[in-house]
């Protein structure tokens, strides 16, 4: 029989973690969702290694990693412009491409956008928990027994597939182009009424900078500060997404590991593709938020959806 191909850990940083689609249906237990932030990008990693949406690859924050390869596997990846070599020789993102025992493949620092995701073809083995692998740090749940990723790990890969190869990829203009300024779109929150007008009128106009203390938990913003005047409020459960105005009144948007549950107030909660162009900005990245009612946000996640299926059954259809 032969030995399970895996790739070995030689360089990794804290932002390097082991993700599927999200840990649902636990919140009741004080147990986030976790999972990728870019879900497009994840998606189109693991279709482009002819893995179903959902299977176990790595989420990468800013790059610097190297790895090497322990048997023959097939990789792909996907997301922000981070470059990729192979035995010293640069090879290009969205593109399948095998690796050979022995192999060395090295992840530079991101030259635009925050995240990458490094997929291998029958995914990686990690035992879900609660039905997930997702790691979330901070609970201590998911990936490799809930611990941080360390320098000599070998993460195993779940099964063996079909040794025949062909090289799958995707077309330039259907890759991520991460962008220094966003507009990131909005649903107003519930609270709105009491926050005012004018505090809503005012988030919208300002332009907000990334700063860097900003994590899997919650992207922290700079800007015009928002007078919040009371911040009596009983804790309640918080979303994916939801802006809130902690008593400097510079706002935090909910990122997926965020807390199940909490008291400041919220002016509403960014969309979900939203949070995916969100969780792509670099510490310095510029965003302004855009109001979308509840029913075009429906629908623009709806026909996301039908494009990002679409485009998944073409790629695995390039055999």
């Amino acid at each position: 029989m032969a030995a399970q191909s895996a790739l070995l850990l030689q360089k990794v940083n804290v932002f390097t973690q082991i993700q599927d689609l999200g840990r649902f249906g636990a919140a009741s237990l004080g147990l986030t969702q976790g999972g990728v932030v870019d879900v497009t990008s994840a998606r189109i990693a693991n279709a482009l290694v002819d893995n179903d949406a959902n299977t176990p690859l790595l989420e990468i924050g800013l790059g610097a990693l190297q790895f090497r390869a322990i048997g023959s596997v097939t990789v792909a990846i996907t997301g922000a412009m981070m470059p990729v070599f192979v035995n010293g020789k640069p090879m290009p993102r969205y593109l399948s491409f095998q690796l050979q025992d022995g192999d060395q493949l090295e992840i530079g620092y991101s030259k635009n956008g925050a995240r990458c995701y490094l997929a291998i073809a029958g995914g990686f083995a990690q035992q879900p928990v609660l039905g997930s692998v997702a790691t979330v740090l901070r609970e201590g749940i998911g990936g490799v027994n809930g611990y941080a990723l360390q320098n000599g790990m070998q993460l195993p890969v779940a099964k063996q597939v079909s040794s025949f190869f062909k090289p799958r990829s995707l077309e330039y203009q259907f890759q991520l182009q991460p962008k220094a300024m966003q507009n990131i779109p909005f649903v107003v929150g519930a609270q709105q009424a009491e926050l005012g007008a004018e505090m809503l009128e005012k988030f919208q106009s300002t332009i907000y900078q990334m700063l860097p203390m900003s994590d899997r938990m919650g992207m922290r913003l700079r800007g015009a500060a928002l007078a919040v005047a009371s911040q009596a409020m009983l804790s309640e459960g918080i979303c994916l997404g939801a802006i809130q105005l902690p008593p400097d009144g510079q706002p935090i948007v909910m990122l997926n590991d965020h807390q199940t549950i909490g008291g400041y107030p919220k002016l509403g909660a960014v969309t979900r593709l939203g949070v995916s162009a969100l969780g792509q900005c670099r510490p310095g990245n510029l965003v302004r938020f855009i109001p979308l009612p509840l029913a075009q946000a429906i629908d623009h996640a709806r026909r996301h959806e039908q494009w990002l299926c679409t485009l998944e059954q073409q790629i695995r259809g390039n055999k």
